[in-house]
């Protein structure tokens, strides 16, 4: 009888360990997909509400999409795609190769408006611009040797 139990016991524990490594993967790219789409929203400059208006679905929904907390169905994720102006492949790449990759930081979001603001300037206010960086950079460089 002893013997019965434990076969069960183990049984039992390692479906229940299946299920749970399956349900793992399953959020972390549940997740990762959410995590592309509130990294493209960010970069085409679009509000939760905007994004939300274009492919027919609450805000709400789409945070919940966004933090993982709900699953984006396939017809779904193609609408998302479209508005957004990516393939589908998108959201399943990883710029860094790294399904981890944390959110945008602050430092991310300045870049992002830098580069949208980089693209509203004439040519001459781009030049000035970079020659700035480039010296402001060289400065910093020689500071640290």
């Amino acid at each position: 009888m002893d013997i019965l139990v434990s076969l069960f016991r183990e049984t039992v524990m390692s479906t229940f360990s299946q299920h749970s490594q399956s349900d793992d993967k399953r959020v972390s790219t549940d997740g990762h997909i959410g995590k592309r789409i509130r990294e493209r929203r960010i970069m085409m400059g679009l509000t939760l509400k905007a994004l939300a208006e274009r492919i027919g679905i609450t805000y709400q929904q789409l945070q919940k999409y966004e933090c993982g907390r709900d699953r984006v169905a396939s017809s779904r994720l193609q609408e998302i795609a479209v508005a957004l102006i990516v393939p589908v492949s998108f959201f399943f790449d990883s710029d860094a190769g790294d399904q981890d990759a944390p959110d945008l930081s602050q430092t991310g979001r300045q870049m992002l408006q830098m580069m949208r603001l980089f693209r509203s300037m004439t040519d001459t206010q781009k030049t000035a611009l970079l020659s700035v960086a480039k010296t402001m950079t060289e400065s910093r460089m020689s500071d640290l040797h």
